[in-house]
Order: C-alpha cells, then sequence, then structure tokens
C-alpha cells in the first residue's frame, strides 16, 4: 500500500507544499479520496493521553478511510497543555483505526514518552516506514518532518527522504515520485537508544563512525582525562589579588598556551583557584563562538584561569595531555569536534558529548614525547624572542624620546 496509495498521497503534499502553500485538503489517490485533517480542529480540552481519539472518530471528525494525513503541528495556544510526546501517543490510537497514517510533526526529540511507554516502542520499531523532510515553505519549516506508518510494514527498514532542497521548479507533479531515499535504516538502530528520527542526527552518527572506524584502535577519553572541567565566570572584586585569565584570542595559532597573551584582572581568589588551570595537564577546547580552537597550557608561574569559553580537559599527565592536544588538532581530531557541536545550542558543548569520545591508542608513546619536547621547546624559545623584541622596541622607543 505505501508503495501506490500513500506515495501518492505524499508526492501531493509536495506539490501542494511548494505550488500552493501548504493547505491541507483533499488528496486523490488512485480511486480512493484520503482526507488531511489537521490537529488545530480539535478543541483545547481535548485529553493529555488523546484517549479521546476513538471517540472523534466515531464522531466522525476524524475521515473514515484507510489512509489519514493528520497534521501535528500546533498553533500557539492550541492544546498548550498537552504533554510532551502527544504526537506518537495521538498516532498510536490512530493506528488503531486507519492502515496507514501520515503525520506532519514538529521534528523534536519526545525521549520521555518513549522511554516510558514500551507500545510506543514497538509502534516506532514495527509501523514507521519512511520519514521525509519537506522544503522550507510555507506551514513547513525545517523543522517539520512527515512520518509515515504502515500496518502492513514488514521489512525492518525505515527510508529516509530529503526535500528540504527542493524548489518550485524542480517539482512537476505528474511525474514525481519518491524513488530514491537517501538512506534506509534498520528502526531498532535508530529507536535503541533514543527516538530522534533526525536525518542530521543519523547522517552524524554515521559520520562519527566512519571517523571512529578509521582512527584504528581506540580507548575511551576517560583513559586520558581525569576530569572535565566547566570553567566558570570569575567576578571582579576591589579587594582581591590578581590573577591571569586565558581568552580565546590568546590562543595562537600554534595552540601552546604560555605567558604570552594573558591578561591581568581582578576577581575572587578562591573562586579563581578552583578553576585554575595546571600547566602541562591542561587542555582547553573552546565551547561557545570559536569551535575546535584547542590549546595546550604551558609554563604559566602566576595564578591563571580559563574563561567561560572553555572547557578544561584535565589530563592524567604531562604527555597525556600533550597525545590529546596533538590529537585533537590533526585534520581528523578538527572534525570530530565539529560533530559534536550538532544539535546543540548556541555551539554549547556539554561535558557528557566529550566523555564519548573515542582516542587513538598511541603506537609509539617515546617518539611522539620525545617530538613533542622538541615542539614545545620551539614555542617557548619564539615566546622568548618575542618578548625579547618587544621589550627591544620599549627601549629603542624611550631612547628616540630622550
Amino acid at each position: 500500500m505505501i508503495k501506490s496509495i500513500a506515495k501518492k498521497v505524499l508526492n501531493s503534499l509536495l506539490y501542494l507544499n511548494c505550488h500552493k502553500g501548504g493547505s491541507i485538503d483533499l488528496f486523490f489517490a488512485d480511486d480512493q479520496v484520503v482526507r488531511g485533517f489537521e490537529l488545530n480542529n480539535l478543541d483545547n480540552d481535548m485529553d493529555n493521553d488523546v484517549s479521546s481519539v476513538e471517540n472523534l472518530y466515531s464522531q466522525e471528525i476524524f475521515p473514515k478511510s484507510d489512509i489519514l494525513l493528520v497534521n501535528l503541528q500546533i498553533r500557539e495556544g492550541v492544546l498548550s497543555k498537552v504533554k510532551l510526546g502527544y504526537e506518537l501517543l495521538l498516532i498510536e490510537k490512530l493506528l488503531q483505526l486507519y492502515k496507514v497514517v501520515i503525520a506532519i510533526v514538529p521534528v523534536r526529540t519526545v525521549d520521555i514518552e518513549y522511554k516510558r511507554n514500551i507500545s510506543l516502542k514497538e509502534m516506532l520499531t514495527s509501523f514507521l516506514t519512511a520519514i521525509v523532510y519537506m522544503p522550507t515553505k510555507s506551514v513547513f519549516n525545517k523543522n517539520t518532518a512527515t512520518l509515515v506508518f504502515d500496518r502492513s510494514k514488514k521489512s525492518p527498514e525505515i527510508s529516509f527522504y530529503n526535500f528540504f532542497a527542493l524548489k518550485e521548479q524542480d517539482l512537476e507533479f505528474d511525474d514525481f515520485v519518491l524513488e530514491n531515499p537517501v538512506c534506509k535504516v534498520n528502526s531498532s538502530t535508530i529507536f535503541e537508544n533514543n527516538c530522534s528520527w533526525s536525518l542530521e542526527d543519523y547522517l552524524n552518527i554515521k559520520a562519527r563512525e566512519k571517523i571512529e572506524n578509521s582512527l584504528g584502535e581506540t580507548v575511551s577519553i576517560s583513559s586520558f582525562v581525569e576530569n572535565i572541567i566547566r570553567s566558570q565566570s570569575i567576578a571582579p572584586k576591589s579587594d582581591s589579588c590578581n590573577v591571569l585569565e586565558i581568552t580565546g584570542s590568546d590562543i595562537p595559532h600554534y595552540g601552546f598556551i604560555s605567558k604570552k597573551g594573558l591578561f591581568y584582572k581582578k576577581a575572587d581568589y578562591e573562586k579563581a583557584s578552583k578553576y585554575r588551570v595546571e600547566p602541562f595537564r591542561d587542555v582547553l577546547l573552546s565551547v561557545k563562538g570559536q569551535t575546535g580552537l584547542v590549546g595546550l597550557v604551558g609554563e604559566i608561574s602566576k595564578l591563571c584561569v580559563a574563561s567561560q569559553m572553555f572547557v578544561i580537559l584535565r589530563c592524567r599527565n604531562p604527555f597525556d595531555a600533550k597525545y590529546l592536544y596533538m590529537f585533537l588538532k590533526s585534520k581528523i581530531g578538527g572534525e570530530y569536534l565539529k560533530l559534536l557541536t550538532k544539535k546543540v545550542k548556541y555551539d554549547v558543548i556539554p561535558s557528557k558529548n566529550y566523555r564519548n569520545m573515542s582516542i587513538p591508542i598511541s603506537m609509539n608513546n617515546s617518539g611522539i614525547e620525545h617530538l613533542f619536547d622538541e615542539i614545545v621547546g620551539l614555542y617557548n624559545k619564539i615566546d622568548y624572542l618575542q618578548n625579547k623584541m618587544f621589550i627591544s622596541k620599549i627601549k629603542s622607543y624611550n631612547n628616540d624620546k630622550e
């Protein structure tokens, strides 16, 4: 059934979305009429557990047919009290009444209801046949997907279709068909750990798997890192001491942070001590605005803290810090870091994203350590020469004034 009637319904939906502003009315498929229904037509007093669906069906508010197209996008103020995951609960009820349910839903995670309700897990893994991402126009936007549930489904796979980039001139209603999905995924794989039906999430997972597979033998980041510290802002106080604070501009292109580039700021001593960085053990990663910015703390004699834009990866020993830094600064490490920011608000990466990272096992520790010691020595020499040059310029300037 999904290969004939439901496919034509989706074609009609795509056509109307591109050409007629996304209105949902009547959809014709073969000799059957498939009625479109919007949840906004329901009364605000609808039960949270959507148990009244059968009553609505008996009252002919829902059309009587084999296939139902239902818009579960909610206008502001409508059904404002329904609980998270109402879409799945409603679809579960509708699947008792219809052979195929095509539901337009917000693309959002419904973890709470999914984890609590065994029947919802069964419904998603047993009946979800296709996920279609619609063009960004009219009532549809990039946070909208169309889910196709088919009670006669036999294959464990879910097909992903992506029409975000579809333009009006690309769509010919007469011959446009859903033949080539972006990918097909086993439903149990998608819903084993979470209930996200985002195509982007899936592609990110596959990209991450590809990176991790290319790393060879790996270990958890916990093998290198003993603590992940999220820096906090230090409020200035007039009676406190001076401390150094590292910001994004203090990390040079080579990423090695020493005394050069740090600036003074008055702050609360105790709080500053709590978030102070430790030389040669701390790798700093930017979590705001400059994703992928990596720095290794070098020789810093004064009390120094990292600004709020950083997360501190405190390693077990200096060698682990060097190795972790070198990996994260590499091209493949940079791609790995980019994946961490996907689906994260404002590019603020939570600590749990880092804790799931896999790090390649070093095959030649002594060789890497020796090489890195040479690099650190060069960086220190650069800092020394830059300071010497700066002092020389100051002296020259003073002499000219005299």
